[in-house]
């Protein structure tokens, strides 16, 4: 009986790993820059508006962090807040951001144009994933359970702990006029609002090429038209719950998923993009994934902890 209820462990382990490992800007109209009160004037107010959101004490609207991020770097933070107290007292008399939104426009436009030829000319090109996932904890419950010993029960986790950590890089050479081409390549991210995101900017280099930089907001059990999950193929909310409740435990069992978050942070895509023919030079995208839950299978339940990286990269294109 011990053997069964080890191997029913087994299979539910597997089951539950998916959760882990899920297979699968500009201001707005009207206002500017340092405005973050919104009302058409740049002084001390929005400053201080600012280094209170900087060190915890308010927080800001989505609109008002895309306007607080004045020196363009992906963070609001008291530099930020210095920056619009200067401008408030005619120190400077323009904002970083401001200098980067033409090129940002024209490297965001580039970039639509490069999705669209790579759906026409379909590129061989090099991809590189990258799965680094650790299993921080797992707890058994049930009344399977009872049938081994507690000290049994730990070993048998502490193993399944380092038996379901990951750390591999799969690379692959995706032919030229192939199905793969497109098929693993980035979806097309809309671009057209980009207050979805949490930064986009880009900077031109001597040679002519767009280094364009996307920076995703945080998201926790994220839907299928979230910007992380139809930019990078990480699997919605519903895909991982679905996953695990049409996966098979032992003998047939179907598991039933008691509890469930998926959180992806720090999602980060950057490109380079040649600006005179519209092509990808380099595509790379990483995201941290944080995941618990609590999956019940013929009686036996186990609740798992875990987080991990996932990423790919794109290069060497041959159009």
């Amino acid at each position: 009986m011990r053997k069964i209820t080890e191997r029913l462990f087994s299979g539910l382990l597997s089951v539950a790993l998916a959760a882990a490992l899920p297979i699968v800007g500009n201001a707005a109209d009207g206002l500017k820059y340092g405005d973050i009160d919104g009302d058409s004037s740049i002084n001390s107010v929005d400053a201080l508006a600012v280094l209170n959101h900087s060190v915890g004490f308010a927080e800001l609207t989505p609109d008002a962090l895309t306007r607080a991020d004045v020196n363009a770097d992906g963070r609001v933070d008291s530099s930020d807040a210095l920056d619009i107290l200067r401008y408030s007292v005619g120190m400077i008399d323009s904002f970083k951001a401001e200098q980067n939104t033409d090129c940002t426009d024209k490297a965001v436009a580039s970039f639509d144009r490069a999705l669209t030829k790579v759906s026409d000319k379909l590129p061989s090109y090099i991809l590189k994933e990258s799965i680094k996932s650790d299993v921080e904890d797992i707890k058994l419950s049930g009344a399977v359970t009872v049938l081994i010993p507690s000290s049994k029960l730990r070993e048998m986790e502490e193993q399944a702990k380092k038996e379901n950590s990951l750390d591999r890089v799969y690379t692959r050479v995706v032919k030229q006029k192939s199905d793969d081409s497109v098929k693993r390549m980035i979806p097309r991210i809309d671009l057209t609002d980009l207050s979805k995101f949490k930064s986009v900017s880009a900077k031109e280099t001597p040679n002519g090429r767009y280094m364009l930089t996307i920076i995703f907001k945080d998201e926790t059990n994220p839907k299928a038209n979230s910007p992380i999950v139809k930019a990078t193929g990480l699997g919605s909310y519903e895909d991982v719950k679905k996953e695990l409740e049409e996966t098979d435990g032992v003998e047939g069992a179907k598991s039933t998923v008691d509890s469930l978050t998926v959180t992806y942070k720090n999602c980060v895509l950057t490109c380079e993009i040649d600006s005179d023919s519209d092509e990808f030079l380099n595509i790379e995208w990483s995201a941290d994934i944080l995941s618990e839950s609590k999956v019940t299978t013929a009686g036996l339940t186990v609740w798992m902890k875990s987080s991990g990286k996932r990423g790919a990269r794109y290069l060497d294109f041959g159009y």
